[in-house]
């Protein structure tokens, strides 16, 4: 039983760091979607893939055209050879070998061929089915910034917009902001791997972390700008944009007076 469960909590931990690393990753591309091979899951395994497709956050794509041989230690980009005419209940792969003369022929073993797709606009419409927002999410036109409606938290409405790139070195990866719908309102932005995570292999939302970031900017409400030492590092806390500031390590603070 307890070895069951510790398989159970390894592949949730498997799930969010792949859910983490995508996020940063379609991030940094700058770009509404991004393919994902089958190569980019080693260490957290196909099948995490198929579990996030069944959360939404993936999508099945055409398989590659083109994979890294391992016919050698060189490791090249060749292109796949599947034969027009195949007998029925067969399906073979290869790439042709033309960097040395004593390879060949190298069998593709076709699961390496499997690709899938995350998109912006795949994750807006999971973050706001989880919220519960009252619409479906609609992208700004100015920005590439996604409104996913207002959802209530604690009997007030708040409104998320999900980022999916922020220049902020506190933040990498995709990122949602709240915020309270007053004039004005300004919330907290929180990672996507910190909103959403995978418990008993479903993806869910991390409630506590909704509900503390909202409890934090309200009472830090009159507060605009707060400065914090962190493990070493000066942090400057912006309440009005809802962003942190890591920077340089410096010497530890003196206390006045």
């Amino acid at each position: 039983m307890e070895q069951h469960q510790g398989s159970r909590e390894q592949l949730d931990r498997r799930l969010n760091g792949l859910l983490a690393a995508l996020a940063h990753r379609l991030s940094e591309t700058q770009q509404d979607q991004i393919i994902v091979q089958c190569d980019d899951l080693t260490g957290f395994g196909a099948h995490c893939a198929d579990l996030m497709c069944d959360a939404g956050l993936l999508a099945s794509w055409e398989p590659a055209s083109a994979v890294i041989c391992d016919g050698c230690e060189q490791g090249c980009v060749m292109p796949v050879h599947r034969p027009a005419y195949q007998e029925a209940g067969s399906d073979r792969a290869f790439v042709v070998c033309d960097k040395r003369n004593d390879i060949g022929r190298i069998i593709v073993d076709l699961r390496r061929l499997r690709q899938w797709v995350i998109s912006v606009e795949g994750i807006a419409a999971v973050i706001a089915r989880l919220l519960g927002t009252d619409r479906a999410p609609i992208r700004s036109a100015m920005d590439r910034k996604w409104h996913l409606g207002v959802f209530k938290l604690r009997g007030k409405p708040v409104e998320a917009l999900l980022v999916p790139l922020l220049s902020d070195v506190a933040f990498s990866g995709v990122t949602v902001t709240l915020s309270e719908v007053v004039p004005d309102g300004r919330g907290p932005t929180i990672s996507l791997s910190r909103l959403v995570r995978f418990e008993n292999r479903r993806l869910t939302l991390n409630e506590n972390v909704v509900s503390d970031a909202i409890r934090h900017a309200s009472n830090g409400a009159r507060v605009a700008c707060e400065i914090v030492f962190e493990r070493g590092e000066i942090v400057l806390i912006n309440h009005v944009a809802g962003v942190r500031l890591e920077c340089l390590a410096s010497a530890p603070m003196r206390q006045i007076g």
